[in-house]
C-alpha cells in the first residue's frame, strides 16, 4: 500500500508537507496514516491473517522519503521496542558513532480490536532501503562493500546491549550446541547432541558472552546513500563474541570462499574487535572460533531454508535459497580443511549430510 492513497484520505492536505525540508506536522499526519492503514482489508488479510508479521506503507511519490512499518504487538512489547530504539539513537550520538549508522524513528502505538494477542500496532518510520538479504539476492557481487560497516555497526550494538541489558549472565555456549544438535538432526546427522558438544569443545572459551542482536542479513537495510539501518533489537539471551559475526557473513553467503577466505573474514573480525574494544584476543583464537560458528551456522542454513522456500517461491527466491544451501557445504569443506583438531573432524563427519541435505534442497527448488 502507498502512503499517498492513504494521505489523500487525511483532513490534513498533502500542501502540508514542505519539499524542501519537513514540516512539524508530517509526523501527527504519518500517523493518521497510519491509523487508516490499520482498518483497510489489505492490513487485514496479510498481517491479522498470518501471512506477514509486519505492514509496510511504501512512498513510491517520495511524499516523505521515508517507510512506515506497521508491526501487531501488546502494548508492553510495543513499549520496550520503543524505549530500546530511543536508547540505541541516544548511545549512537553519546558515543559519536558515524552518521551511516541509523535507526528507525518511534512515531505512535495504535490500539488494535483483533484476535489473539496483540492489542496495540507500534508504527515507527525509517529510511528508504532494501534489506541487505534482499540486496545480496539481487546484487551478489556488490553486497560485500557493504559488510564492513554492518560488522562495525553490530559491534556498536553489542556495545551499547552491554549497558542496556543489565541481567544475570547464562550458558553463552548452549545456544551454539543447541543449533548443531537442533538442525544436525534435521539434516541426518548421526549423533548431532554429541558432534554440538565436540563444535563447542573446540571453540576457545576465553571469548565473553554478548548479549544477541539477531544479525541475519533480513534484520539491516541499506539505503541509496549506503546508510545503514538497524531492525529488530533484541538482546534476551547470550551468544559468545564473534558468534554473530559468522552468523551474519555465512548465513547469506555475503562474502565469497576462495583462496582469500580466511583473510577477507580475518579483515572482519578485527573491524568488529576493534570497533567494540576487544583487542587483545589471540588471532589464532579469532580464527579458531570464527571457523567453529560458521560450521555452526552452516548446518543451520541447511536445515532452516528448506522449510521456508518451496516451489511455489519465486524463482529469484529459490535460486538464492540455493546459492545459500550451496554456500553452507563449502563452509563445512572450507573448515574441514584449513581447522585445526578437533573442529576439523566435525566439519568433515557434516560434509556429507550437508551434501546429501544440498541436493535434497536442490531437487525440490527445481
Amino acid at each position: 500500500m502507498q502512503l499517498a492513497q492513504l494521505l489523500s484520505e487525511t483532513d490534513a492536505p498533502l500542501r502540508k508537507v514542505d519539499h524542501s525540508g519537513e514540516r512539524k506536522d508530517v509526523p501527527a499526519l504519518l500517523a493518521q496514516a497510519a491509523r487508516l492503514a490499520i482498518e483497510t482489508q489489505e492490513f487485514r488479510q496479510k498481517v491479522l491473517g498470518g501471512r506477514s508479521e509486519t505492514f509496510v506503507l511504501d512512498d513510491p511519490h517520495r511524499l516523505m522519503s521515508a517507510t512506515l512499518v506497521l508491526k501487531p504487538t501488546t502494548r508492553a512489547d510495543a513499549a520496550i521496542e520503543r524505549q530500546r530504539t530511543t536508547s540505541l539513537k541516544r548511545h549512537l550520538a553519546a558515543t559519536r558513532a558515524p552518521d551511516w549508522m541509523v535507526v528507525p524513528e518511534s512515531l505512535t502505538e495504535v490500539p488494535l480490536v483483533a484476535p489473539g494477542d496483540a492489542d496495540t500496532v507500534y508504527v515507527t518510520r525509517r529510511a528508504k532501503g532494501t534489506s541487505l538479504a534482499e540486496f545480496a539476492a539481487q546484487f551478489p557481487e556488490k553486497v560485500t562493500r557493504h559488510v564492513p560497516r554492518v560488522v562495525r555497526y553490530l559491534a556498536r550494538i553489542h556495545g551499547w546491549l552491554e549497558t542496556e541489558t543489565a541481567r544475570a549472565r547464562g550458558d553463552h555456549w548452549a545456544a551454539v550446541q543447541s543449533v548443531v544438535t537442533e538442525y544436525g538432526d534435521r539434516i541426518g546427522v548421526p549423533d548431532p547432541n554429541h558432534l554440538g558438544a565436540m563444535v563447542v569443545s573446540a571453540v576457545p572459551h576465553i571469548l565473553p558472552a554478548v548479549a544477541r542482536r539477531d544479525a541475519h542479513a533480513e534484520n539491516w537495510l541499506v539505503t541509496p546513500t549506503s546508510q545503514i539501518v538497524a531492525l529488530d533489537l533484541e538482546g534476551e539471551e547470550d551468544l559468545p563474541l564473534l558468534y554473530e559475526v559468522a552468523q551474519f557473513i555465512e548465513d547469506h553467503a555475503l562474502v565469497p570462499l576462495g583462496p582469500d577466505a580466511w583473510s577477507l573474514r580475518a579483515g572482519l573480525c578485527q573491524a568488529y574487535l576493534q570497533e567494540f574494544g576487544h583487542t587483545s584476543l589471540d588471532a589464532a583464537d579469532v580464527e579458531s572460533a570464527y571457523q567453529a560458528f560458521a560450521l555452526t551456522r552452516a548446518v543451520f542454513v541447511a536445515g532452516h531454508v528448506p522449510r521456508k522456500v518451496d516451489r511455489s517461491s519465486p524463482s529469484g527466491s529459490r535460486r538464492f535459497a540455493a546459492d545459500r544451501v550451496r554456500h553452507a557445504v563449502k563452509v563445512a569443506e572450507w573448515v574441514a580443511t584449513t581447522a585445526a583438531h578437533p573442529l576439523a573432524e566435525c566439519a568433515g563427519e557434516l560434509s556429507g549430510p550437508l551434501r546429501a541435505a544440498s541436493d535434497l534442497v536442490l531437487a525440490e527448488l527445481g
